[in-house]
């Protein structure tokens, strides 16, 4: 995994829980790394859940709750550095008409390339987007808090309906938008 996610996963948890939080589960732990990550190296991302599953134990919060949040996160500050510049002058455009440039553009920051989801795309029209999203089970909430946030900064009002199955150890989420 990307180490993108690790310092904003450390920067979410020190932003909401404290200093003291994020010192107090990279030392009990126990990394190889240490817990030294930089934004663009990559990581073992058992260490990534490692780190997610002390945070929840210790604040009591549920983990796809920390997972949804940092996507949210990842994508807001992702777009905005790199690509809502060019995108916000295309002020015709709507959610749905970004949103595969939003996902598809954005995962790939955090993966390596052998790991990329895989978008499939049901149906679009201007009022409706369904997709079938394939994702490894234990990054789909990171996912679904990446498209929460891409929605956000349209700052549109779109409905998002989830159905999901589990097929061997993947994640598939049926994702339908509707504008309101």
């Amino acid at each position: 995994m990307k180490g993108i996610v690790f310092t904003e996963f450390l920067e979410m948890t020190e932003a909401k829980f404290g200093f003291k939080m994020v010192d107090k589960i990279i030392i009990e732990s126990d990394l190889a790394s240490g817990g030294i990550y930089t934004t663009v190296g990559m990581y073992d991302e058992d260490e990534f859940f490692i780190l997610l599953e002390k945070l929840s134990q210790e604040v009591l919060v549920d983990k796809k709750v920390l997972l949804v949040y940092l996507g949210e996160q990842l994508c807001a500050g992702w777009m905005k550095k790199n690509t809502c510049r060019q995108l916000q002058s295309k002020l015709e455009d709507t959610f749905l008409d970004r949103f595969e440039n939003y996902i598809k553009n954005g995962t790939p920051v955090l993966y390596c390339k052998s790991t990329l989801p895989v978008i499939e795309l049901n149906h679009f029209d201007k009022e409706k987007l369904v997709i079938t999203y394939h994702v490894a089970k234990r990054v789909a909430d990171l996912i679904e808090g990446m498209i929460i946030g891409s929605i956000n900064l349209c700052k549109e009002k779109i409905k998002v309906f989830k159905q999901d199955s589990l097929i061997s150890n993947e994640s598939v989420y049926t994702f339908t938008f509707e504008k309101q």
